[in-house]
């Protein structure tokens, strides 16, 4: 029985951590929005629909420390805290990077309309908006590993001003972010750690110098 159910939750954790997480964002000169992608399903992030409303929770009146109390020590001191911030740098470098890589853009769609009502401006816009769409569309491929993607120019005679309509989804799995973030957290926890200890040393060698 101990392995069957065993089994059963090995069997649910792969399943899990194929299932991809990640965002769609879409933008048209009428609307914007934002939706959180959690494999099949999908939640509106902007815009928030209307008549629902964020609970603010009430703030806490603190309790003033009585005059015998002394104030607690914070938990880094302000070298401890640029510390911190100078050894934790590389390493969210280095995350940044191994999340682009794992990154993957599942749809890419850019449709850049170029206005002109006149047939020599509407073809020399039309050279300005292939080269404006051209300096997006390599960058972001050369980047993200691009799953399913077209960008495309157009010309409207009956517009005068440029118009872009875009589609982007991204994503990556669950199993990909709990390993990047197990592994970068631990290192992050380690570093946080020994920056304490050594704050925490040199905080009490200036005492005692002091004393």
């Amino acid at each position: 029985m101990m392995w069957a159910v065993l089994a059963a939750l090995l069997a649910a954790l792969f399943l899990l951590g194929g299932v991809r997480v990640g965002f769609r964002g879409e933008y048209t000169p009428e609307r914007a929005g934002v939706w959180l992608r959690i494999g099949p399903s999908e939640l509106i992030l902007f815009p928030r629909p209307e008549g629902k409303k964020l609970d603010h929770p009430k703030e806490k009146k603190q309790d003033k420390p009585s005059g015998g109390e002394q104030p607690r020590p914070p938990f880094l001191s302000r070298w401890g805290l640029l510390e911190l911030g100078r050894r934790l740098f590389p390493l969210l470098m280095e995350a940044a990077g191994k999340f682009r890589r794992k990154l993957q853009i599942d749809e890419l769609r850019l449709r850049l309309v170029a206005g002109a009502s006149d047939p020599a401006d509407a073809a020399l816009r039309y050279g300005q908006a292939n080269a404006l769409l051209g300096g997006i569309w390599q960058p972001v491929t050369q980047a993200f590993h691009v799953k399913d993607g077209w960008a495309r120019v157009e010309v409207d005679f009956d517009r005068m001003e440029p118009v872009l309509y875009g589609r982007v989804t991204l994503s990556l799995t669950v199993g990909q972010l709990a390993v990047l973030g197990l592994d970068f957290g631990l290192k992050a926890l380690r570093i946080l750690l020994t920056v304490r200890r050594e704050d925490q040393q040199r905080t009490g060698q200036k005492r005692n110098v002091a004393a």
